[in-house]
């Protein structure tokens, strides 16, 4: 089963500081100092891998690697240091709020490399709803940390009866939430699938908010699929250890079924690049979601098969402990003179700098080795009209 479109959103009225404001002047050398303490810890690479994770074992492909490192996949916590509050519709049966809750512990128990760069684990609110568009407006107003986000129910995760999961942010400071609303068929394959995703998605807004003052701006930092680098890794890994999926069903469940390709997938696509109106946001190019939704294969087939080969090549927990504090290191290096949502880096010679940091090379190298995977799996699943 396919996910359905999970929309990564922090609303506009999670931001602590007006649009006026800069930086606080702390965070950039706080965030430095993080990041160069991540990079001591997990070693500098020499040149950008050819081969696959310590996790891998003797693993002897890109998705053998994978789902190795999932399947092997251990919380480095024993519990989740901060609070979780549960809100579940009248229908769920009381089975199904134990499995949600222990798919969520499996995930946030898995956070610790976020939490290492926050300082701060966030408390969370949760809602699970099946019972219908009303209740998931009813749930999503039920918590003041949600109540005046009007975008959620009006073009958002309660917009209709049965519209996924989103990550949908909070008003309240160092809190995060986080909606699945569908029907009641798809429930259980959303508990180990979508929830898990939509909770790890809040931890890049969540580092950001706590780092720069802001939640939003996380979306500023780097390209759309690099937030699901490390989201769809612990959907992935939440349906191997809980529901035994084997290697050919979790591989093939990253496949689109083959028809005729619209355009050639690459994350270089300027559709992937940060959100936002600033100079830096558009020097990489034209954020455009819905566009991308559309093609064939779609966005997130590219992006579920990028977290497979970012998973085999650097470990699950690569992209917490190690890509996204240097991502939002060299951000607030590049961008903490300028007012919040007014950044005028230079997105690429920042990631280049991110990438020289992390394996002594570029970007283009990461961008170009995880383009090469997804088009040859395209490819073997049967899309046509590719090069």
């Amino acid at each position: 089963m396919k996910l359905f479109a999970l929309a990564l959103v922090f609303a506009s009225h999670t931001t602590m500081v007006s649009a006026t404001s800069t930086f606080p002047a702390v965070s950039v050398s706080v965030q430095q100092d993080l990041g160069e303490k991540e990079l001591a810890k997990n070693q500098r690479l020499a040149s950008f891998p050819t081969g696959y994770a310590p996790c891998a074992g003797d693993a002897q492909s890109i998705k053998e690697a994978a789902y190795e490192c999932l399947s092997t996949w251990k919380p480095a916590m024993k519990s989740y240091p901060s609070k979780v509050v549960y809100h579940f519709s009248p229908s769920l049966r009381a089975e199904q709020r134990t499995e949600i809750t222990k798919a969520t512990e499996f995930t946030l128990t898995r956070t610790q490399g976020f939490l290492d760069f926050m300082g701060q684990a966030p408390r969370f609110h949760l809602f699970f709803n099946i019972d219908g568009q009303k209740e998931c407006e009813r749930m999503a107003k039920s918590w003041k940390g949600t109540k005046t986000s009007n975008w959620i129910w009006e073009r958002g995760v309660c917009s209709t009866d049965n519209n996924g999961g989103q990550s949908t942010g909070s008003s309240i400071r160092r809190t995060g939430s986080a909606m699945v609303n569908v029907s009641a068929d798809r429930a259980d394959w959303w508990i180990y699938h979508g929830m898990p995703h939509e909770v790890l998605v809040d931890f890049f807004g969540s580092s950001v908010e706590q780092i720069l003052g802001s939640k939003p701006v996380a979306l500023e930092v780097g390209q759309m699929w690099v937030f699901y680098l490390a989201s769809r890794a612990a959907w992935q890994a939440s349906g191997i250890q809980f529901l035994g999926e084997s290697l050919e069903e979790y591989h093939s469940s990253l496949l689109p079924s083959g028809g005729s390709a619209t355009w050639q997938p690459t994350v270089r696509d300027p559709r992937f690049c940060p959100q936002g109106n600033s100079i830096r946001a558009t020097r990489c190019g034209a954020f455009d979601w819905s566009s991308l939704m559309a093609e064939h294969p779609w966005n997130y087939a590219v992006m579920d098969l990028a977290s497979e080969f970012v998973t085999a090549t650097f470990g699950p927990e690569w992209v917490q402990r190690t890509l996204w504090p240097a991502m939002v290191r060299e951000y607030a290096r590049g961008n903490g003179k300028y007012p919040i949502y007014q950044a005028r880096g230079n997105f690429r010679a920042e990631m280049n700098n991110v990438a020289k940091r992390l394996w002594g090379g570029k970007w283009i190298d990461l961008e170009n080795a995880i383009d090469r995977y997804v088009v040859s799996e395209f490819k073997l699943a049967g899309v046509t009209g590719l090069e």
